[in-house]
């Protein structure tokens, strides 16, 4: 219904021309038209939009509820005058809400609802595409589009690179005035975008250090706090296992730090995984759309371990015969099966730094005169797990058992880390006083 026809009916000779004028309800806009002769009367065509008047174009505007009038003048008798006016009837179609989805939760918008108050037809659709406009920076490429209740459902591939599970003041969806195949018209008008799209992970990491090990997540945008043990899922080769997580994990922003419980027995986490959002810990964003989809998207986990140092240190140094052992120590040495000696010096070694791996050290000791005679070779020491210590109890002896005498001795202290393979060298000295 953009272009129209102007149809004058005579059967009389005298007309050789005919011209009518054009007019919106307001005449704020005119159009004089020249009819062209058309078997025993004369047509002419004319343009019409929705818009505010142009003087210079030959285009009629007008707006959305107004007439349009029509007026024949007879050049030769002034009275001779016909006017018609036709209301534009058609409906008025007006948009009244959008909605972002992500119906893959691949953490990218694919499906826009708008909402339409008035009746849109299939003949309606391909108008209306070029009508309603999306927000520009999502670089959004229309797939589909079909007519659901009570509006459009868009599918659509969002172009933009940037991970997106939230609407900001520029997601702005607007709509032109227009006219659709039907009559129907269109009101222009624009509405801010609903979000309904869950969170997603960007990145996992698995931190590897010696006061535990730890995962840490950023999310699509920042969740809601949550205190689900079991937050995300881990897969490797497709099978899919269990990490518990302790329940005091810090969130900050959209970053997601906690310690590791436990790994799911016969499993451990290595780089390259994949880790996602568990649906049943219902991790939502602050509008409250929580990840249910069990396709949600999958990261590959990547792996930092914190260096670490270790530090060594003697008790009841220098030794004298009536220096008892640790309790600590000794309690050490029963977990390990070992008897400890009731009195003696104490070699303790200990990983330190900001670390969060549990490690699991062993080691042995070696002890030397001032002129490099042995006093006892690679004798082993204990490794308390919970503690994170390492301790060897010299109890003065030699491997013959014997008492040695006052004076200095060297102790070679090797440690391995056994998870790592490495060794770790330090030389102490030690004193006994007789």
């Amino acid at each position: 219904m953009a272009d129209l026809q102007v149809v004058f009916s005579t059967s009389d000779p005298a007309y050789k021309s005919v011209s009518v004028q054009v007019s919106n309800m307001t005449q704020t806009d005119l159009v004089n038209l020249s009819l062209s002769q058309s078997g025993s009367g004369f047509s002419g065509n004319f343009t019409r939009e929705i818009a505010s008047p142009v003087t210079t174009d030959t285009k009629l505007q007008h707006g959305t509820q107004d007439s349009i009038i029509i007026i024949y003048r007879n050049p030769d008798i002034p009275l001779d005058t016909i006017r018609k006016s036709y209301p534009f009837s058609g409906k008025i179609l007006s948009l009244n809400s959008a909605i972002y989805f992500d119906r893959d939760a691949d953490g990218f918008v694919d499906s826009i609802f708008t909402g339409i108050t008035g009746e849109v037809t299939p003949s309606d659709l391909s108008s209306l595409q070029s009508l309603i406009h999306f927000p520009s920076a999502r670089s959004f490429q229309i797939q589909s589009v079909a007519i659901t209740g009570g509006g459009l459902a868009w599918i659509v591939k969002e172009g933009s690179p940037e991970m997106k599970t939230y609407t900001d003041p520029g997601d702005v969806v607007s709509m032109s005035d227009g006219i659709l195949a039907s009559g129907n018209l269109t009101a222009a008008g624009s509405v801010q975008v609903q979000d309904r799209v869950a969170p997603v992970l960007i990145s996992a990491q698995y931190i590897i250090s010696v006061k535990g090990d730890s995962i840490s997540v950023v999310f699509s945008e920042p969740p809601e706090p949550f205190t689900s043990v079991r937050p995300f899922l881990f897969s490797r080769d497709g099978t899919v296992y269990q990490v518990t997580l302790e329940q005091n994990g810090i969130l900050s922003g959209n970053q997601y730090t906690a310690r590791i419980s436990s790994v799911q027995s016969g499993f451990s986490i290595k780089g390259n995984d994949l880790v996602w959002i568990n649906p049943p810990a219902m991790i939502s964003d602050t509008k409250g759309n929580a990840q249910t989809n069990e396709n949600n998207r999958k990261v590959p986990v990547t792996v930092k371990e914190i260096p670490y140092e270790i530090i060594t240190k003697i008790i009841n140094n220098p030794f004298r015969p009536e220096d008892q052992i640790p309790e600590a120590v000794k309690i050490a040495y029963n977990k390990s099966g070992l008897t400890p000696p009731s009195k003696g010096l104490t070699i303790v070694v200990e990983p330190t730094g900001e670390v969060l791996r549990n490690i699991n050290l062993s080691g042995t000791v070696s002890i030397y005169d001032v002129v490099k005679n042995t006093i006892i070779k690679d004798k082993p020491g204990v490794y308390d797990l919970e503690k994170q210590k390492f301790y060897f109890a010299w109890d003065g002896l030699n491997s013959n058992g014997r008492k040695v005498a006052t004076g200095t001795y060297i102790a070679v202290v090797d440690v391995f880390d056994n998870q790592k393979n490495i060794k770790d060298t330090r030389v102490l000295y030690l004193g006994v006083r007789r």
